[in-house]
């Protein structure tokens, strides 16, 4: 035993060692780097950052120098590929908002402005930059807007009086696009206005045109994700969610109803691996919710994961002992497990569902399950 401590002693101080050579080394060749920058020895300067970099690569200056580098010699890609480097590790706050905006630069230069909107939904997530979500709004507004005078005059009429009168709203922003059809941001009001009497079919004309148009506007796609979900296209409804995900800053609560959604989603089309991971991010949001704990024991059941499932729903059993679906999932397993225990389960449920016209008619199943059960055990009463 005293050997073992001896010898993990002497590796924490060899490794305490090692680092503390690294880092020196990397502050110099850091320092030496500056100092060529500075007098615009940009070669030297590089290769004395390669080094700091070799010597002790878990800090960003070092990367966001060669990015500036790179930059000024017109390497615009290495400069960007350095730039990104720069942002995922510990740096200087003022290198890394510059970092930032340099890659949102470059990539307004290739014209890859989804590229501009995920580089500033990382600078937000990461900085807190008010800034970098202005940019993102001004982007979505562009897209959305006209030069066309009387469709902006139509249009600005209709938003005075959309809280007030809402046909009359209706008919300005109509007005708007007969005379530009490709105003964007009247035909987005007209599919929230449809949405909101929940005419589906109308908003999605509306909104899924604005959401192929401006493929980074996340509102849009969660608005159009939506109403494929409930007019069960559940394919089409991850798809538009994804994007949702990718592109927008969504709020705690938006983002944990989407996971159950996309969840639910990807369970209806199959796809069990990334439904348990989507539910399980919801989970971690909300480790009381009932509802997030059922959907990963009906994914474990569809994975053929029966003790997992046993395991999850025994959780939330005790404080939901009379749940109809807790009650199902718990029969359905025993059921599919070939163990006798299932009759318990499936009889609690028809007793609180024999008067419960919605939860009969979800159960049907059960029933004829029951009714064959008992009559094999000449329970002949209870199958009648």
């Amino acid at each position: 035993m005293k050997y073992f401590y001896r010898k993990l002693f002497f590796t924490f101080l060899i490794s305490f060692l090692f680092f503390a050579v690294a880092k020196n080394l990397h502050a110099n060749y850091y320092e030496a780097g500056k100092s060529y920058y500075v007098y615009k020895k940009y070669n030297k300067a590089k290769n004395m950052f390669k080094k700091a970099i070799q010597a002790f690569p878990k800090y960003g200056n070092a990367y966001y120098f060669l990015g500036e580098i790179e930059k000024i010699q017109k390497n615009y890609d290495a400069a960007y590929s350095y730039y990104e480097k720069c942002v995922q590790l510990p740096t200087n706050k003022k290198y890394l908002k510059n970092a930032f905006w340099n890659m949102i630069v470059l990539s307004e230069q290739k014209n890859d402005t989804a590229g501009v909107v995920k580089t500033c939904k990382w600078m937000w997530l990461k900085l807190r930059d008010h800034s970098a979500r202005r940019k993102i709004e001004l982007l979505i507004n562009k897209y959305l807007w006209t030069n066309n005078k009387q469709a902006i005059t139509a249009y600005k009429k209709g938003l005075t009086l959309k809280k007030y009168n809402k046909e009359k709203a209706k008919e300005l922003f109509k007005e708007a696009l007969s005379h530009d059809s490709d105003f964007l941001a009247p035909k987005f009001e007209l599919g929230l206005f449809a949405y909101s009497e929940k005419d589906y079919s109308t908003a999605k004309d509306h909104l899924e045109t604005i959401a192929s148009r401006i493929s980074f506007y996340a509102e849009a796609h969660l608005l159009v994700g939506n109403i494929h979900y409930f007019q069960k296209n559940y394919g089409s409804a991850a798809d538009h969610f994804s994007k949702a995900f990718e592109y927008g800053l969504l709020s705690r609560h938006t983002e944990y109803m989407t996971l159950i959604k996309r969840g639910k989603c990807y369970i209806k089309t199959g796809d069990y691996s990334k439904a348990y991971d989507d539910i399980a991010k919801a989970h971690a949001y909300n480790q009381r919710s009932m509802k997030t704990m059922i959907l990963m024991s009906i994914i474990q059941i569809k994975r053929k994961k029966y003790d997992d499932a046993l395991h999850t729903l025994k959780r939330i059993y005790n404080h939901n002992p009379n749940s109809p679906i807790i009650l199902y999932q718990l029969g359905s397993i025993y059921y599919k497990k070939n163990n006798w225990r299932f009759l318990n389960y499936f009889d609690r449920l028809y007793n609180l569902s024999v008067h419960n016209k919605r939860l009969k008619k979800k159960f049907t199943k059960v029933y004829i399950i029951l009714t064959k059960k008992h009559f094999e055990k000449r329970n002949y009463s209870r199958a009648l």
